[in-house]
């Protein structure tokens, strides 16, 4: 049994709105909620969460609505299911002070609720928001444009009723692999989780944020990013910088979009970094 097996606490929550399956490390007067990215799970970022746990901070990664044994029964979209979860998340653990990260699709639902929580200090590795993206900015629009391919073959499989077409676009864009590398227990993981991943990418494409709010968030914000992401990542990243007045960033060699998975480590050793800059 190695380390991590013996820290890590899973646990599923019945709650008065559903069901939700939390992965705990460590214990400290500082949470740290991580959420996972679409077609993820908690398990992506365990290594990350056990290195942030061995250093002293209480860490909670819950399961978004719809993976795992999660499910936020509430109206609205799926995303008003997954900031249910964070929002429980945020009240049920006991803390004196409470640090939100999230990577991709996680990174975006901390966005939209990090104003509400006020967190102490933030981590978004790699979030997916479009309409950050300069309408006047000829690498944003090729960005954008990449971006739109994908999208347009989303839209396509929806026509079409073909769901692994769908989630092979996905995988090849976002992944450091391609579709037919992945393992079959996975491919058929995500076909079955089609219909929602899909709903995730199309309320992706359509979130806007409160810009005002953005500017006005004073606590401290990493930005995480691999030199191998879609190019669209980066320039997201570029405008939360030019956005968020308290920023840091950081850009780990030799990783890509899925960099928190298979280098955790660097992506550990920067959030270490910065969450110690905190403390000095």
């Amino acid at each position: 049994m190695d380390s991590r097996t013996k820290s890590m606490k899973s646990e599923l929550h019945t709650t008065d709105f559903g069901t939700v399956r939390t992965i705990e490390y460590g214990r400290g007067d500082t949470l740290i909620i991580l959420l996972h990215g679409a077609g993820s799970s908690p398990a992506g970022l365990s290594d990350i969460a056990m290195r942030l746990g061995n250093d002293g901070y209480h860490v909670v990664a819950p399961a978004l609505s719809g993976y795992m044994d999660s499910k936020a029964h509430v109206d609205g979209t799926v995303f008003d299911q997954h900031n249910t979860i964070l929002h429980w998340t945020a009240k049920h653990f006991d803390s004196q002070s409470i640090i939100l990260g999230g990577h991709s699709l996680g990174s975006l639902i901390v966005m939209e609720e990090m104003v509400s929580i006020q967190p102490t200090a933030v981590v978004l590795i790699e979030p997916v928001l479009l309409s950050l993206l300069d309408d006047n900015n000829p690498r944003h629009q090729s960005a954008l444009k990449d971006y739109q391919a994908l999208f347009n073959v989303i839209q396509h499989s929806i026509t079409e009723k073909k769901p692994e077409m769908a989630m092979e676009a996905f995988i090849d864009f976002w992944s450091d692999f391609k579709w037919d590398q992945l393992p079959a227990i996975f491919s058929r993981q995500l076909i079955a989780m089609s219909e929602q991943i899909i709903n995730e990418l199309q309320l992706v494409h359509a979130t806007k944020l409160d810009h005002r709010a953005i500017e006005e968030f004073t606590p401290p914000v990493l930005l995480l990013s691999g030199d191998h992401s879609p190019p669209i990542t980066r320039c997201i990243l570029d405008r939360l910088e030019q956005t968020i007045p308290n920023t840091q960033r950081a850009t780990i060699s030799e990783a890509a979009h899925m960099g928190p998975m298979f280098r955790p480590e660097p992506y550990a050793n920067e959030i270490m970094q910065f969450l110690n800059q905190r403390t000095d």
